[in-house]
């Protein structure tokens, strides 16, 4: 997705590229990343079709 960029040796993530995967949780190699689940914020894909719609709605609004 993307959603993760290097600025000064510290990840930052990009809202618009986001969907809450937790991918980039799964490949951090220092564990230094969690997901917290905020007020309003949308809720990570339930499924492979949710996922799926997520992300193509993700490239669409990249452009």
């Amino acid at each position: 997705m993307d959603a993760l960029i290097m600025k000064d040796d510290i990840a930052v993530r990009d809202i618009q590229r986001c969907i809450g995967c937790g991918l980039c949780i799964s490949v951090c190699p220092t564990e230094a990343l969690r997901l917290e689940l905020r007020e309003g914020a949308l809720v990570p894909p339930f499924d492979r079709r949710e996922f799926r719609e997520a992300m193509v709605s993700s490239l669409q609004r990249a452009g």
